[in-house]
């Protein structure tokens, strides 16, 4: 950790992440990711920012997807039938 941190501010965070500001203020406010606040003033370290993206990182959970299968574990879709009133 370096003795001098960097504190980014909302604006630079969600330019440095490539997402709205409007998003990261909405996640602060959930408290759904970690920042420093100072009174009303919200910034963010390097390491933070690194955590959101460590957060939101998508894991693949199978070696093998079968995103098209017919197998018995693929929901069958059924239409609805329209009744016609007349």
């Amino acid at each position: 950790m370096s003795t001098d941190p960097t504190l980014l501010t909302t604006a630079e965070a969600a330019r440095k992440l490539g997402i709205s500001t409007s998003w990261l203020k909405r996640q602060v406010a959930a408290g759904a990711v970690t920042h420093t606040r100072f009174g009303r003033a919200v910034r963010f370290s390097e390491e933070q920012v690194a955590a959101i993206i460590d957060q939101r990182t998508q894991r693949a959970a199978d070696s093998n997807p079968r995103p098209y299968s017919n197998g018995p574990e693929a929901p069958v879709r059924r239409r609805r039938r329209r009744t016609v009133a007349g």
